[in-house]
């Protein structure tokens, strides 16, 4: 549906689009534990949700490869929502005290 919704104006890669698909949530690993049959919000996962966690595991991994790609893939990252922020932050007003 992406393909044929936006394959002309946006060029999609079918395999980067399967991958994030898969992987956006790994961080959910380290978020829960198992108790008592139950899975449930475990100590890491209060203090670092899944984003961090999935960002962190991927840095490591990253950093197999080269610590360059490592630094490379943060520093887009943090670009990214920097500008994000600096777009869509105004709405962050009504959550003021």
């Amino acid at each position: 549906m992406l393909i044929k919704e936006y394959g002309k104006r946006v060029a999609i890669n079918r395999d980067h689009l399967l991958a994030g698909a898969i992987l956006h949530d790994v961080g959910k690993l380290f978020e829960y534990r198992r108790e008592a049959g139950k899975f449930v919000k475990s100590r890491e996962g209060e203090l670092l949700r899944h984003p961090i966690s999935g960002a962190a595991f991927a840095g490591g991994f990253l950093w197999q490869f080269s610590p360059t790609v490592n630094l490379l893939a943060a520093t887009v990252c943090g670009l990214l929502g920097t500008l994000y922020f600096a777009i869509r932050g105004r709405d962050l007003n009504r959550f003021a005290a």
